[in-house]
């Protein structure tokens, strides 16, 4: 495994840890009519999408969660964190 695949795994991870928290501490859609879908916006990097897309339907299916991943650079994944326009930011 190259150096850039170890980091960009490293980044996924990080990434789904992070979106793992985001439902622990209960940021979730439940508004009573049966669907309990958290819905989580990831925005960033173009580098780290292909890997984060290539988990999301996996992740989704398993913990009950849609994400949103927008890959448009690392700037504007930071700015829309910061902006809260996205929950995490894909650097």
């Amino acid at each position: 495994m190259n150096t850039n695949t170890k980091i960009m795994a490293v980044v996924a991870v990080i990434v789904i840890v992070a979106a793992g928290a985001w439902l622990a501490l209960g940021h979730s859609n439940n508004n009573g009519d049966g669907d309990d879908t958290v819905t989580i916006t990831i925005a960033g990097s173009t580098t780290v999408a292909p890997i984060m897309l290539a988990v999301e339907e996996v992740y989704e299916k398993e913990n009950n969660v849609d994400l949103q991943i927008t890959a448009n650079g690392s700037g504007a994944g930071a700015s829309a964190a910061i902006n809260g326009t996205a929950d995490i930011g894909m650097e």
